[in-house]
């Protein structure tokens, strides 16, 4: 096996929108730098890439981008490309579809979708590129911390968890807690 990691910071410019707050509140600087990590492995057959970037989510149209362009890069087919993002709210908001139109204000700058792209693909480029042999390991355990914040009735409708506190421990939908 061989396997090699890359990163790129992915900090956006000064007043793009933040995602979690809405269309007005914009970046103000940075405390901490944002990133996309890639993460290349090789079993001497196929090939994948998986890459975690620091953001609340994206957009189908930004998740098919980001796979062309690692997979020019890397050579490695789209399918066996890897997206997860770490859901952080005080990260550059990047899911608006109209993101592409002008820059006018509560839009996204399209020039920081265009840097996100290739700074994935950067990324995904020294994680192949620093790929040497290794030994790949994991561990696993139950954990049942994590809980579904929504009740699901019969009917089909739910409640938050958050508002109903007393519907928390008979919700067990969708909780992986491996």
């Amino acid at each position: 096996m061989r396997c090699g990691s890359g990163r790129r910071t992915i900090n956006p410019e000064l007043g793009h929108p933040l995602a979690g707050y809405g269309t007005e509140y914009p970046n103000e600087g940075v405390h901490d730098d944002i990133s996309v990590t890639a993460l290349y492995l090789h079993d001497g057959d196929q090939d994948v890439c998986l890459l975690s970037f620091d953001l609340i989510g994206m957009c189908q149209w930004l998740v098919d981008e980001i796979r062309a362009a690692v997979a020019q890069a890397i050579v490695v087919p789209r399918a066996r490309i890897f997206l997860v993002n770490t859901h952080v709210h005080s990260a550059p908001e990047v899911r608006d579809r109209l993101s592409r139109k002008a820059n006018t204000p509560g839009k996204i700058n399209s020039d920081y979708l265009t840097r996100l792209i290739a700074w994935a693909a950067s990324a995904a480029t020294d994680a192949q590129i620093s790929a040497e042999e290794c030994t790949l390991q994991y561990n696993s355990t139950i954990v049942r911390e994590n809980m579904n914040r929504r009740f699901r009735f019969a009917d089909r409708s739910h409640k938050f968890i958050p508002h109903w506190k007393q519907l928390a421990g008979h919700s067990d939908e969708y909780v992986d807690p491996e």
